[in-house]
């Protein structure tokens, strides 16, 4: 806890940071209204928070101490994604008598490797200063933890990042948030120190590490500053995330802590160590906010699609704060440009339409009538690929346009209406952000708002207002194309609780009323000889690229794991409803454990999809001798994000650029540790011809490298070429994973390159790590890669 802030508050600054109305702001966020989730008395402080892939949701806070101690991380968890919690109780607390005995704070929590782990802050001294930062363990999210002892797990706590500046500092280091990408593991924290004039600097700081080391927090990696603080702004601790649909991190912090101006602040990274300001939000908040978290997976990682929240400390008395929860929308490729109007009331300048700021609002000269007719269009600067626009109403929702409609132009005289998007008596949105998905991209430099219909204000007057008008450039969340489609069966058991409609209704997890599709009972596991089919009809032709399977969730399997979830099935699609043809055919599929399972192949056009299923999983426990298929729901989706298909990015290694040599450099694609990079023919290598381009991947000692790739489901191997060091006599040998499974160990004789190919192995559909990992620890042994492809 940052226990020094009580005094600080005296000399905040009213600053407000705006964005220029020209910038590229990649990353937005708009918020709904939200609940109290814990209310004064004793604060809970700076969340974290897992979003389970049942639905459920976990959430370790601060709160108040005892016994000499500042204070305890509490647990609570949520059955429904946040909606409602449980009551809290104690999960970590500091041990008397050692080095964190006076708190434990700031909570940031990751799970990998069957492990939670909560990063947490602990003091030096009693009076709370030169923070550190500790990390414990545990197989629940509960409890029991044990802590990182300087060598291992267990025993008397040590901290893994000490603040080791020569004075005494309020804060130290502090309020850790973890994240893994990949096999790397991200560890931001707090640096708050002074410069050599004795001012004051205010950072967040990033460490790596590998998720593959047990012993993590002895092997840690400094890479940098991520976020320079405004000073004196009251900018808070950052939370952050990996995006995976957008290969991107984001973070939130507040500004302007505990004053009613406080806002938050939205941050982006594509390497993970350097941030800048991508946005700012300003409205829908509490007044006097502190010590934010943002809702992410078990991994630190969040997808724009599903249901996201912040949460926040807030409130007058100090040390009795309520916690408040908003669900938050993550937008992207909002290209904020220069805006110019048909006419601005003085003060109200078009400028303020683009600002960043929903408190500033631009508006057009009065009307005597609503037949009025104004316009406002923004210049992106140069032809951009448009898929939506987000209207931000002031916040009283007065004189949003009634009739409207979006065009755009190439030239700003010649204009274009938008498909599908002219709306008349448009229902006053009150301060609530409305946005406005195109039905396909458009390419334009300019997009208006043309309105034929004026809001009023209070007081009957006619104008045309906006506190915000941006311009989306990242296509829309796909839809689900079976959501509420006619499903069908030639296998199906109808009750109150189940029925094959309900394979499509929406609801992702077995609830009373809709526990989802089952067929009826057979007596073995093995249904060749009579295929169970479950199919939707999506009403017309569609793209389709992908299939998500949710199993049962309010029943375990015989031996544990999700029931009735298929093992043999092909993926299965028609045009007419009576020719099919399998797109995708899975083999062995394991437990799901719960999770929603993706299914990625080759876009097809079909209005029909089915799964044709000839092995079922484990049944149920509460009936193990009915072998069943079961699921909650069924999707489809024609996806655009989920990346290239069984293709490795910068197979090449042609980037970063190198003239030499880099050791872990952050590139697109691969994550280079403990001794890999990338160098260029004719260097020290001393390589004079690769198979790709200039350049290739080289692993030294125990290096790895490694990459998420999109597979389709079914059988694959990794090809790649390799040759060892030709200036150096030792042999490396790698190992090439496929996850955690090992698909092949090679030893390269020969400094020229050869083609070495992995044993086949079976790949369920979506993101899995492909690791290749050096061997060989001793002296100077290097292997070098080059040209890596999914066959």
């Amino acid at each position: 806890m940052k226990k020094a802030t009580v005094f600080l508050l005296s000399i905040l600054l009213s600053v407000t940071l705006l964005l220029p109305a020209s910038v590229y702001a990649a990353i937005t966020g708009t918020l709904s209204s939200g609940s109290v989730i814990y209310t004064a008395g004793q604060y809970r402080y700076g969340p974290s928070i897992i979003m389970n892939s049942d639905g459920s949701a976990d959430m370790w806070t601060c709160a108040p101490g005892s016994g000499g101690a500042w204070d305890f991380v509490y647990y609570r968890h949520s059955t429904n994604g946040g909606a409602t919690w449980s009551a809290d109780s104690v999960a970590i607390q500091p041990n008397p008598g050692s080095r964190d005995q006076f708190s434990a704070c700031d909570p940031g929590a990751v799970k990998f490797g069957g492990y939670y782990y909560i990063g947490y802050t602990s003091t030096e001294d009693s009076r709370g200063t030169d923070n550190d930062v500790y990390v414990a363990r545990s197989t629940s999210p509960s409890g029991p933890w044990e802590k990182w002892n300087g060598s291992g797990w267990g025993g008397n706590p040590q901290p893994f990042i000490v603040f080791d500046d020569p004075y005494t500092d309020p804060y130290g280091a502090g309020e850790p948030s973890l994240v893994v990408k990949g096999t790397t593991l991200y560890i931001y924290y707090t640096w708050m120190t002074k410069d050599a004039g004795g001012n004051s600097v205010e950072q967040t700081r990033v460490r790596t590490a590998s998720t593959a080391n047990a012993n993590w927090p002895g092997s840690t990696t400094y890479q940098g500053v991520a976020i320079n603080r405004v000073p004196n702004n009251g900018e808070d601790s950052t939370d952050h995330k990996y995006v995976p649909s957008l290969n991107k991190f984001i973070a939130v912090g507040t500004a302007q802590r505990f004053t009613d101006s406080g806002y938050v602040k939205l941050y982006e990274s594509t390497d993970g160590i350097t941030y800048t300001l991508s946005s700012t939000i300003t409205s829908g908040l509490q007044t006097k906010i502190h010590n934010m978290g943002i809702s992410g997976n078990e991994l630190g990682q969040l997808d724009p699609a599903q249901n996201n929240f912040i949460a926040y400390a807030y409130g007058d008395n100090w040390g009795q704060w309520n916690t408040y929860e908003n669900p938050i929308s993550i937008a992207t490729g909002t290209f904020a440009g220069t805006a110019t109007a048909s006419s601005s009331l003085s003060g109200w300048a078009a400028s303020r339409i683009v600002d960043g700021d929903s408190s500033t609002n631009w508006s057009s000269n009065p009307s005597g009538s609503a037949a009025g007719t104004e316009w406002v269009y923004l210049d992106l600067g140069s032809a951009k690929t448009v898929n939506n626009v987000v209207l931000t109403p002031r916040s009283s929702g007065e004189c949003f346009p009634v009739d409207f409609k979006f065009q755009t132009s190439s030239d700003a005289v010649n204009w274009t209406d938008v498909p599908g998007q002219s709306y008349t008596n448009y229902v006053n949105p009150g301060g609530a952000s409305q946005t406005f998905n195109f039905a396909s991209s458009v390419s334009a430099r300019y997009v208006r708002l043309y309105i034929t219909k004026l809001g009023a204000d209070s007081y009957g007057n006619h104008y045309a207002q906006m506190a915000e008008f941006s311009v989306n450039g990242t296509a829309p969340s796909a839809p689900n194309l079976a959501l509420n489609k006619t499903a069908s069966s030639n296998s199906s058991l109808e009750s109150t609780d189940w029925g094959v409609s309900r394979a499509t209704d929406g609801i992702k997890t077995s609830t009373a009323g809709s526990n989802g599709y089952t067929s009826t009972n057979f007596g073995s596991a093995n249904v060749s000889a009579s295929p169970i089919r479950l199919a939707v009809d999506l009403g017309s032709n569609q793209t389709v690229n992908q299939l998500k399977l949710y199993p049962r969730t309010n029943a375990t399997g015989v031996g544990g794991g999700s029931a009735d979830f298929p093992v043999n099935f092909t993926i299965e699609t028609s045009t007419d409803g009576t020719n099919y043809a399998a797109v995708s055919t899975i083999t062995g599929q394991a437990n799901p454990n719960g999770s929603a399972q993706t299914y990625n192949f080759a876009a097809t056009t079909a209005r029909y999809v089915r799964v044709n299923v000839t092995g079922l999983g484990a049944p149920a426990s509460d009936e193990p001798s009915f072998y069943r298929l079961q699921l909650a729901e069924l999707e489809a989706y024609n996806v655009a994000s989920a990346g290239p298909l069984n293709t490795f990015v910068n197979a090449g290694f042609e980037s970063p650029a190198v003239s030499d040599f880099q050791y872990g450099p952050f590139t697109n694609g691969w994550n280079f540790l403990n001794g890999a990079g990338v160098q260029h023919n004719g260097g020290s290598f001393n390589t004079t011809s690769v198979p790709d381009g200039s350049q290739t991947a080289f692993l030294q000692n125990s290096s790895e490298m490694n990459q998420a790739v999109n597979f389709s489901a079914g059988a694959h191997t990794i090809s790649f070429s390799a040759a060892k060091r030709a200036t150096y006599p030792g042999t490396q040998s790698v190992t090439v994973y496929y996850d955690s499974t090992v698909i092949g160990t090679f030893a390269p004789s020969s400094s020229t390159f050869a083609t070495f190919t992995t044993s086949s192995f079976t790949a369920t559909a979506g993101n899995h790590t492909i690791r290749f990992v050096g061997t060989n620890a001793s002296g100077d042994n290097t292997d070098l890669i080059d040209h890596v492809v999914v066959n």
